[in-house]
Parts: structure tokens; C-alpha cells; sequence
């Protein structure tokens, strides 16, 4: 009798231990594919279909890498992680954002190797409005329509890198620098090319923050820059309507011009 009651009271729970969901931790490196469904789980033989299906599905801190070229849609990034385009991987963001940015205070983002086409009506290229810092490596950023290329508008702390990449066509601003809490922020642009950006000829047109900086045509000013900026610098970049480089003569004191 006593067995036939024990054995009544684990069936049940037996049949809730097998039904019970486990809990998986996230994965720290996924992929995107051009045959990929955001129905997979986004490992190498199943990948995903889009950038923000792999921002979701990856720990925080992780990777999403591109297998093969597609587009992958715009994203909003939430946390720290790199996305890895190695060369192909596009985004067209018609009349959004291709890629925001609303990480952490300590979220650290990386993007690299990718090419985001606004399609002519697009918002703007990559837009941080929260984050640690954010670094852009070898990419094309083109066509955002009156949308700017790369928005920093950070709220707290920050710093920007953005080395071998190409900004152009469109009229807004290639970099535009403006944060917006009290902390401060740190750019480094390196091996940078910005050209047929901003449709006022008298203003930098190409590098520009609220305030806005002196163009080529008037004086530097010690408050061209925010406040807030504590550093700006400059190596080898160019512009394509203004041919010499802004090196040479700094905008403000917190700007260094390094060739």
C-alpha cells in the first residue's frame, strides 16, 4: 500500500521535472546569414536573419559575425557588443536610423566592417545617445539623406573612435559631436574621408557640434567646442570640398590636428 502511494506522488512530479523549461545562458558569439531565419538560434549551422535577432540572442559583451553578404536591417543596441561585417554585411535604413545606440553607462560598442546606405531618406548612419564608448573601424556610410553619418550625442561619459571609414552624400554632417549630461567625452578620428556633407559651404560642414565649430572661412574659437568635449583629435583626414587637411590649425584648444 505504502509503495503504490509513493509511486502515485512521483509520477506527477517526474511529468513536472521533464515539462519544467531550462533556463539556457546566452551565447557570447553569433551569426547572420543571408539563408538565416530569426527563427534559428543563431549558431553557425543555423544562423540568424537579422542584426537585431542576433543583438537579442548574444550575451551581453558578445559578437554577432556575418557569414555571407545580405542586408541585415537597421538595430537598436541596448548592451555592450561588437558586430563584425567583415566587409559585406549592409544595413539600408530608409527613413530610420540605421543603428542607435541606447547602451549602458559602462556598455562598451564596436562596429566594424560594415556598409549602411540610407537610401537617400534615411535618419542618421549610427546615432549613440548612451554608451561607454564607441568605436567604428573600416566602414562606408553613405546616402542618409538629410540625416547626419555618425551622431555622438552622448549623456553621461563617453568616448568616440572612428578610424578608416567613409562618410559621404548626404547634407547633413559627417561626424556631428553634441553631449548632452556633464560628463566628458573624448573623439578620435583617424584616417576619416567625408565628402559631399552639409549644404552650407561656410561652416566645417563635415565635423560639427552644438555649438556649432567656425567653419574654414572665420577665426578659431575657444568656444567652438562644448565644454564637455575634453579632447578632440584629428589624424589624416580629409574632406573632398575642403581638400586640405583640417590639420594645422586646431579649432579650439581641445582639439589636436595630428598628420
Amino acid at each position: 500500500m505504502l509503495k503504490l502511494t509513493l509511486t502515485t506522488i512521483a509520477a506527477p512530479l517526474l511529468v513536472l521535472c521533464l515539462g519544467a523549461t531550462v533556463t539556457r545562458a546566452q551565447p557570447s558569439r553569433v551569426f547572420v546569414a543571408a539563408q538565416g531565419l530569426d527563427s534559428s538560434p543563431c549558431t553557425f549551422a543555423q544562423p540568424c536573419r537579422s542584426f537585431q535577432k542576433g543583438h537579442d540572442a548574444v550575451a551581453a559583451g558578445g559578437e554577432i559575425d556575418v557569414l555571407d553578404p545580405a542586408g541585415y536591417g537597421a538595430v537598436t543596441i541596448t548592451k555592450a557588443i561588437s558586430i563584425q561585417g567583415h566587409g559585406f554585411a549592409g544595413i539600408a535604413a530608409p527613413g530610420s536610423n540605421a543603428i542607435t545606440i541606447n547602451a549602458g553607462t559602462a556598455d562598451k560598442v564596436n562596429l566594424r566592417w560594415l556598409l549602411i546606405d540610407g537610401i537617400g531618406t534615411g535618419g542618421h548612419g549610427i546615432a549613440l545617445n548612451t554608451g561607454a564608448s564607441l568605436s567604428i573601424q573600416d566602414c562606408l556610410i553613405r546616402n542618409v539623406g538629410s540625416g547626419s553619418g555618425v551622431v555622438f550625442v552622448p549623456s553621461a561619459s563617453s568616448n568616440l573612435s572612428v578610424s578608416n571609414t567613409v562618410i559621404s552624400d548626404h547634407s547633413g554632417n559627417g561626424v556631428y559631436v553634441a553631449p548632452t549630461g556633464s560628463g566628458t567625452v573624448n573623439v578620435v578620428l583617424d584616417h576619416v574621408e567625408m565628402g559631399n556633407t552639409e549644404s552650407d559651404p561656410d561652416t566645417t560642414g563635415y565635423l560639427s557640434s552644438a555649438p556649432r565649430a567656425p567653419g574654414p572661412s572665420k577665426s578659431p574659437s575657444a568656444t567652438a567646442w562644448p565644454r564637455t568635449v575634453a579632447r578632440m583629435e584629428l589624424m589624416s583626414c580629409r574632406t573632398r570640398r575642403q581638400p586640405s587637411s583640417w590639420c594645422g590649425t586646431p579649432r579650439s584648444p581641445t582639439m589636436a590636428c595630428l598628420d
